[in-house]
């Protein structure tokens, strides 16, 4: 469809939907003004969470986050690298997620005990995930116990031993597993990897998934996996983080007896500054067809990191579209013109770039080129008009409990995809770095006014520049 005559049919639908309202302002428009309940922005300072740090570094170069909180009697343990799917060389895409399996596998002292170590100390939460710019490492043990974590943690940092060719065999076989599950039976998982593909240039390795190739990995050899582990596996790249049921001066003491004798070293490619998103030439429209029941249609943009200088204004922008059943999205779409049965807004950020996407599950009898339009409307009304006070009100609410909500847990569980205080000082301490900022931040998005989620929206989320991916189910998946 050419541009003219795509706007073409975007201004008849326009009309249409317009007219259809009877009313020239939105459902929740009205809704606002109605349920409007002002709040003084010092009644909004107190809601947000304060979280207590301490920080310091090594001399070796690790950084160190201790949050003590005697409430439970339980200690959440993070070991953070700065290495992720970003760092997976051209010709391994992948590696940084298979080295996160390996981490599991044997170290000089511990051997074949870590889980046997852990389990029998009562630990829980024992996990670990690799993202685009990091890759985490996590456990809770009760407040008696978690030294145990400290040992093994420096253990494995210091002393990792690599796989055997049948235990390497082994993990990419859990990968191939991971792969299946993840992708290929995870609906809608092949569309989001092909909306990833579309917005991006082939050779940036956020165009494809952070899990990366089997066949690829399949070829690494000792060497590879050797320099990996002294590249990224480091202690200047490395990031500890302490919460819940200890004492501080215990702890810096034992911080310092198991991680400061481990010795520091140099690599460029650890250092280097990851680079700026290469974004494709131009907006594509792809169609999918997976074996889902309903139709999708999804948008998708290359936005700034949600912790840059527009990130908040960004982050709330979305909140006002997709976030509950008052949001934008959700009022026209589902409820008021009956075009779709659910809406989705993520926003997945590394510390360089983010992705922005809208999703819509298209309603029985309706077009998905009629979702898509409709989804194109809402975001360019925004950008237009800019949010009504009250959904701006609504938004920072939304984001002071998600904060405070994820301070409720000591560690995230990623299968919930629920976020922890570990998780929150880690992340905060790799993409504003300092982990001690979570207030500062979240006034800064208590600032946001209307004019700046207004010209967010006009400069990130360009209708014209969207791509566009359309799920159809396979047939013989279809209701």
């Amino acid at each position: 469809m050419t541009l003219a005559t795509r706007l073409g049919v975007y201004a008849v639908l326009m009309s249409y939907a317009l007219c259809a309202l009877h009313d020239s302002k939105p459902a929740y428009a009205r809704d606002a003004k109605a349920n409007a309940t002002p709040q003084t922005e010092t009644e909004l300072e107190s809601r947000a969470p304060e979280l207590r740090v301490e920080r310091y570094r090594l001399p070796n170069g690790l950084t160190a986050l201790l949050s003590s909180d005697h409430s439970l009697p339980w200690v959440g343990v993070s070991v953070c690298y700065a290495v992720g799917a970003l760092d997976d060389p051209a010709a391994r895409p992948g590696l940084a997620h298979l080295f996160e399996h390996l981490m599991f596998g044997g170290s000089r002292n511990v051997g074949s005990r870590f889980a046997s170590l852990l389990d029998a100390a009562g630990a829980t939460d024992v996990n670990a995930v690799t993202g685009w710019d990091s890759t985490c490492y996590f456990e809770t043990l009760p407040s008696e116990a978690w030294p145990l974590a400290l040992w093994i943690e420096s253990d494995r940092l210091g002393f990792l031993e690599l796989p055997s060719r049948e235990r390497l065999s082994k993990q990419l076989q859990v990968i191939e597993q991971e792969w299946l599950s993840r992708v290929e039976a995870d609906a809608y998982a092949r569309s989001d990897l092909a909306l990833r593909a579309a917005l991006f240039a082939r050779r940036d390795r956020r165009a494809s998934s952070i899990l990366g190739s089997l066949p690829e990995l399949k070829g690494v050899d000792d060497g590879e996996l050797r320099r990996f582990k002294q590249c990224f596996y480091r202690p200047q790249n490395a990031t500890l983080a302490l919460v819940g049921d200890f004492d501080i001066p215990t702890a810096r003491n034992l911080v310092e007896r198991y991680f400061a004798s481990l010795p520091s070293s140099s690599c460029k490619e650890a250092l280097r500054a990851h680079e700026s998103p290469s974004i494709a030439p131009k907006p594509t429209h792809v169609h999918v067809v997976e074996p889902v029941s309903v139709e999708r249609v999804a948008l998708g943009w290359v936005a700034p990191s949600a912790y840059s200088s527009d990130g908040a204004a960004l982050r709330l922008a979305l909140l006002v579209l997709g976030a509950g059943e008052g949001s934008r999205l959700r009022q026209y779409l589902v409820h008021r013109a009956k075009l779709a049965t659910d809406v989705r807004v993520s926003f997945d950020t590394d510390r360089s770039g983010g992705v922005v996407s809208l999703a819509a599950l298209v309603a029985s009898g309706q077009e998905a080129r009629t979702v898509q339009f409709a989804l194109e409307r809402e975001v360019e009304l925004l950008g237009l008009e800019g949010p009504f006070e009250v959904e701006l009100q609504r938004a920072r609410r939304q984001l002071i409990r998600s904060a405070a909500s994820d301070l409720e847990r000591l560690v995230g569980d990623e299968a919930e995809g629920s976020s922890g205080r570990a998780d929150t000082l880690q992340r905060l301490e790799r993409q504003l770095g300092r982990a001690d900022e979570l207030r500062s931040w979240l006034h800064r998005c208590e600032a946001v006014t209307v004019a700046d989620v207004q010209r967010v929206v006009t400069r990130y989320l360009k209708v014209a520049r969207a791509s566009v991916v359309v799920t159809s189910p396979e047939p013989s998946h279809a209701l």
